[in-house]
């Protein structure tokens, strides 16, 4: 181990449990995001037939024309 990565080690354990979940919260923001690959998702590809995905269009059309002010 690293002295940087012993000294980060030692600093954070000393810390409060409240602050060392902000430590944790702010190292995870830091990360790459987590997901999938789009290759992998590809193999979805044309599983929803085209009646369905054109109704899902429409619909999604028409409801992103309209502001819901019951927010």
């Amino acid at each position: 181990m690293s002295a940087s990565r012993a000294e980060f080690l030692k600093a954070f354990e000393s810390l409060p449990l409240e602050l060392q979940e902000r430590v944790i919260g702010l190292v995870q923001t830091l990360a790459p995001p987590r997901g999938v690959a789009g290759s992998v998702l590809t193999s979805f590809a044309g599983s929803i037939p085209l009646q369905d995905a054109e109704q899902m269009s429409q619909a999604i059309s028409i409801g992103c024309e309209h502001i819901d002010n019951g927010w």
